[in-house]
């Protein structure tokens, strides 16, 4: 099933989910413990779906003439979630500002600057190796559901598979509870 994970894991994608777990949440900020979980929720999502961080495009939508459709980034985020997301910064724009600030290492960034944005930018973007964009679009995707994100990795599966790949595939569990096994000396070193 893998190949194990890239070295950009450890040194960029596991401080990049720990960060953006602890600067983008809805009302309020999360607790360390919160934010931990998250994290792992985000690292271990990205680890599955592309492959240990070595995929940021779904092979079988690669070919130019499958341009906007499957899944894009190292969170193979889809077009619906991008859309989700713009919505919901649009929404809560508290959110929105928090969001730009994280992203743009920059207090006084416009919002506007990605809200104007159309998901096929925004997907082209990820595509071209942006995954602070893409961790910030499937955290706030997620900022959505109305679970929390639960402690167990079992239970962390099951949530993935309900809110964030909309499939119950227990097959697809089994492979996200592999990669949760691939990513834990990443996660506890």
């Amino acid at each position: 099933m893998s190949v194990g994970l890239h070295p950009r894991a450890k040194q960029e994608m596991w401080p990049l989910c720990q960060n953006c777990a602890l600067e983008i949440y809805g009302r309020n900020r999360p607790s360390r413990a919160y934010a931990e979980r998250v994290a792992r929720f985000l690292f271990v999502t990205g680890a599955h779906e592309s492959a240990g961080y070595h995929q940021n495009r779904q092979t079988v939508f690669s070919a130019p003439k499958h341009l906007g459709k499957g899944g894009h980034g190292y969170w193979q985020l889809e077009e619906i979630a991008i859309r989700g997301a713009l919505q919901r910064m649009v929404d809560k724009p508290d959110l929105a500002h928090r969001s730009m600030k994280w992203l743009y290492d920059w207090y006084g960034a416009d919002k506007d600057i990605l809200l104007s944005m159309q998901p096929q930018s925004v997907m082209l973007h990820t595509v071209i190796g942006w995954p602070k964009l893409c961790v910030l679009l499937a955290r706030v995707f997620i900022l959505g559901e109305p679970r929390p994100i639960p402690f167990l990795s079992t239970e962390q599966a099951e949530y993935w598979s309900r809110y964030y790949n909309k499939r119950d595939e227990e097959e697809k569990m089994l492979q996200w509870l592999e990669w949760s096994d691939i990513c834990k000396p990443v996660m506890e070193g």
